[in-house]
């Protein structure tokens, strides 16, 4: 554990330029919290530092000028104060956590066309508290020597400034696996077969809760016992960086050029020092775009890949989530984390209440009638141990445990005799008609809606993680309860919903083919009947009953033709009217 906090100040004059050398500078020197003026940023600029947490504060005209960022450590116990951004100041502060009490740290920038004075000082710094820490651009012409240290390595016309505090700042314990990378799993397995007892008598809902726990216990036990000797992780500033040789001499160049010109003020070496500074900045373009490629070029399917592609996506898309403060309904504002977490927990309980869709009376009365025993059912069939076995294996091992810290990868890797017991705490269950406590309890977290204001208490949703032993058992159940003939004469064939693997674009897809034969029995009745008529008009007259079959389409020849026949008749009528004149 860190026994030091250590703070660092600078003036980037334009903070996304300077983005690639902020993180090189972050990580050599492990920098827990970075205090950053004139950032010149504004609502269409974004900034991330992985494993950082920012918090900004913008110019309040929305263009790129001013601004300050205080960059946290996502591990460090903090969090969001408050923010200032008025034309005269910026000033972004954030609430950290040590054995001392609360530090309140600020990043602050007055730009220089305002003049202060010492009661508008006091006045800012009244509001910040007893104990504040503010590092930034005040614009002063004065000097004051402090307990800093001067770097040489960002480029920007104001040197940065490290501090280190001799206190111990809390840290957010790092979430790992229950059976840690390393481990002994044979010897975690050994340990947990002689931990367990198979001649347990499981007889009552006390004995299913106490069974339900001791196995949880035994599990932990064992996995610490089979943990490595040692779990240690070297600092960030320790960790080998991957630079080509080209760059690391150009970084050490340019901080020694850097070093002689504040020395000497020599405007020959100032001039030298841009032009390897213009060198780095490209080379840590080049570098990254290389990294990228490469990634890009190794990316694969396989999970167990360093390169594989939900890793990738998972990595870009999860960005640390600022703490922000948020707005009570009295409001007052909940900042700390207690106060946050009651103010959900009170917000989650007037949202989420049971419904009242009957009476009292009736509710009562379908509890006796669920509860009364039913002399003439047969008995549920028990779970079996393949079939547990199998839901384990369904199990995906990337999700999170729930509050028993009983991740899914730990459960594949039970034994037989555990498995065992697990199957005779679910028989038990299933035969008393009990659900273990233990298995109702879930994790929540709340998760910000985007596009909502972070500061609303309706701005974020709950997810729930529930223990993996009780999902397990939930599917058992289900299956037994969908095989039942009433549950299958119940459920219609054609709905979809809420049923396994029918999905809506499955419905869609049979709803198309139904149109489709409907039009296909349409257009065979509509050719039929077409077919038929076509029949009827091509049956001959009475006075041609002599024509035979096989002549019938020299018949229809004389039928097509209906205004002929008078014709050749009435200029018969004409010559023989004429014959007779003559």
């Amino acid at each position: 554990m860190a026994t030091q906090l250590r703070l660092g100040s600078w003036n980037a004059r334009g903070i996304l330029q300077n983005a690639n050398e902020l993180k090189l500078f972050l990580k050599k020197h492990d920098v827990d919290i970075m205090l950053i003026s004139e950032t010149h940023l504004h609502t269409n600029l974004y900034l991330t530092m992985e494993g950082y947490v920012c918090y900004r504060a913008d110019h309040p005209t929305g263009r790129a000028r001013g601004g300050a960022v205080v960059l946290a450590k996502q591990d460090l116990a903090h969090y969001h104060l408050h923010t200032v951004t008025s034309s005269d100041t910026q000033l972004a502060a954030i609430m950290v956590e040590t054995p001392l009490g609360e530090i309140l740290v600020a990043a602050a920038y007055l730009p220089p066309n305002i003049p202060w004075n010492r009661a508008e000082f006091d006045s800012l710094f009244g509001q910040l508290g007893p104990k504040f820490i503010v590092g930034g651009d005040f614009n002063a012409k004065h000097r004051l020597v402090l307990s800093v240290r001067e770097e040489y390595d960002l480029s920007s016309d104001h040197l940065p400034l490290l501090t280190t505090i001799n206190t111990a700042a809390q840290r957010i314990p790092k979430k790992r696996r229950l059976v840690l990378p390393g481990s002994n799993i044979q010897r975690f397995k050994a340990e947990l077969n002689s931990l367990i007892n198979l001649n347990t008598q499981i007889l009552s809902v006390e004995d299913v809760d106490a069974a339900v726990q001791t196995l949880l216990d035994q599990v932990h036990a064992a996995a610490a016992n089979a943990a490595p000797a040692h779990i240690y992780s070297a600092p960030t500033s320790q960790r080998p960086r991957t630079f080509s040789p080209i760059l690391e001499g150009l970084l050490a160049l340019k901080k020694r050029l850097r070093r002689e010109y504040v020395r000497t003020q020599d405007p020959t070496i100032d001039r030298i020092y841009r032009r390897i500074a213009n060198r780095v900045r490209k080379e840590l373009i080049i570098s990254k775009r290389n990294a990228t490629d490469t990634m890009l070029e190794e990316a694969t399917a396989d999970e167990s890949s360093k390169f594989a592609l939900w890793k990738l996506s998972s990595r870009y898309k999860r960005q640390a989530a600022p703490k922000f403060p948020v707005r009570l309904p009295d409001d007052t504002w909940a900042r700390s984390p207690m106060d946050r977490a009651e103010a959900f927990a009170c917000n989650l309980e007037e949202r989420f209440k049971p419904f009242e869709t009957a009476s009292h009376a009736r509710i009562q009365r379908v509890a006796q009638i669920l509860e009364a025993p039913l002399q003439m059912s047969l008995p549920v069939s028990p779970i079996t141990f393949q079939e547990v076995e199998q839901e384990m294996k369904r199990l995906k091992s990337s999700k999170a445990p729930g509050e028993d810290r009983l991740d899914n990868q730990t459960i594949k890797l039970l034994p037989y005799k555990a498995v065992l017991f697990l199957v005779a705490i679910f028989n038990a269950a299933l035969r008393l008609g009990y659900f273990p406590v233990a298995w109702k309890k879930a994790h929540i977290i709340m998760l910000h809606k985007s596009g909502k204001p972070p500061n609303q208490l309706g701005s974020y949703r709950p997810i729930s993680l529930l223990p993996a032993f009780g999902k397990i058992l939930e599917w058992c159940i289900l299956r037994r309860v969908l095989d039942t003939p009433e549950i299958k004469r119940l459920i219609p064939k054609f709905q979809f919903g809420f049923r396994l693997k029918h999905e809506k674009r499955r419905q869609r897809y049979k709803h198309q083919e139904q149109q489709q034969q409907q039009q296909q029995q349409h257009q065979r009745q509509w050719q039929r009947r077409r077919r038929r008529s076509y029949k009827l008009n091509a049956k001959p007259q009475p006075h041609m009953q002599h024509v035979r079959a096989t002549e019938r389409d020299s018949v229809r020849e004389l039928f097509s033709m209906p205004q002929q026949m008078p014709q050749q008749t009435a200029q018969q009528q004409q010559q023989q009217q004429q014959q007779q004149q003559r």
